[in-house]
């Protein structure tokens, strides 16, 4: 046999083998509820959809020449649906918005996380001034960071502030005063998120969270991240009138961990109706996306990412629109 068709016999039985594993890393993929570690799959759907996506198209090439046995188009093919049609839910599912919202939005709010150990501190003011949000969170904040950011306090004058010489710290600044504020910790490291009540540039009171969840890295913390985002939630569940939270979830909107999250909550995510854009590692393999901005009673107008700025992670902002509805102002005046 020519060396030439004996490397093009083996191509095509990598072809086919590359077809079986992306189908049962896919099928895997469904399973978080099973086991912890597939939702490690579930988290690179869109790069598992492009995968498939160019395996069914080296098939659909070969299949031609009769190279590659039918079935295996098959397996392609449903490996690509299995994939697309999450994404395609999210990308074309109607954005957060209810029927009294009229006008335009009146809100901007901006979640970004700035990384650590990141020294670049001008780049990310120069995003913030650039996006000009109405309320920010910005994350993995410490006493150095506090002081630099002190640059943009004249912009907003309100802020709750929880620095930590670890990842988690946090700060929520606003243009308008706090109307309550308190911080929350949670689980043995005693992590915390913000709590607070402002008015948007309507006057209409809304409550706001600022979270960062713990890495799902490991089966404990893989655990800890959905009890803590499950605690948040509920938390929240009973609550009337507009909420917003917004953070690091470290969850994608692909995991079993995220639909159960959802499911049965009055929560949407604002990115919702959009194509899903990358947030954290949003290098030559794309990225995931795991930084959201979830909102309840509220109108989306927009939402995008931010400009790099030296964070493994990029800003996500929503334009929103709360609706001004009495019942809802009294219920959060109640609580």
């Amino acid at each position: 046999m020519p060396v030439m068709e004996r490397l093009i016999r083996a191509t095509h039985k990598l072809l086919a083998l590359a077809i079986c594993l992306t189908l049962c890393a896919t099928v895997l993929s469904y399973l978080g509820g099973i086991h912890w570690r597939f939702d490690y799959l579930a988290h690179g759907r869109v790069q598992w959809c492009a995968l498939s996506a160019v395996l069914l198209a080296a098939g659909l090439a070969t299949v031609a020449k009769e190279s590659i046995a039918k079935r295996y188009i098959v397996l392609a093919t449903v490996a690509f649906g299995l994939n697309a049609y999450p994404i395609a839910a999210f990308s074309f599912a109607p954005p957060p918005t209810v029927k009294q919202a009229n006008g335009p939005p009146t809100l901007r709010v901006m979640a970004v996380k700035v990384n650590i150990g990141n020294r670049q501190y001008d780049a990310v003011i120069h995003d913030i001034e650039r996006e000009n949000p109405d309320l920010l969170l910005i994350m993995e904040v410490n006493r150095s960071w506090m002081r630099h950011l002190a640059k943009i306090e004249r912009a907003y004058p309100y802020k709750i502030a929880a620095p930590r010489q670890h990842a988690f710290g946090m700060v929520l600044y606003s243009k308008t005063p706090f109307v309550g504020q308190r911080i929350e910790e949670w689980g043995a490291y005693r992590l915390p998120y913000i709590v607070a009540t402002t008015r948007d540039n309507d006057g209409n009171l809304l409550r706001i969270l600022g979270v960062h969840t713990v890495p799902p890295v490991g089966e404990t913390a893989a655990f800890s991240n959905h009890r803590q985002s499950r605690h948040i939630f509920d938390s929240m569940s009973d609550r009337e009138g507009p909420i917003i939270m917004l953070g690091d979830w470290n969850d994608t909107p692909w995991s079993y961990s995220y639909r159960t999250l959802l499911s049965g909550s009055n929560f949407k995510n604002a990115a919702q109706g959009r194509l899903p854009a990358p947030t954290w590692r949003t290098g030559f393999l794309g990225g995931i996306m795991i930084d959201h901005i979830f909102v309840k009673k509220m109108r989306v107008g927009g939402w995008h990412t931010g400009q790099k700025i030296a964070s493994d992670h990029r800003a996500v902002i929503a334009d929103l629109q709360v609706i001004p509805k009495r019942n809802n102002i009294v219920g959060l005046q109640r609580r």
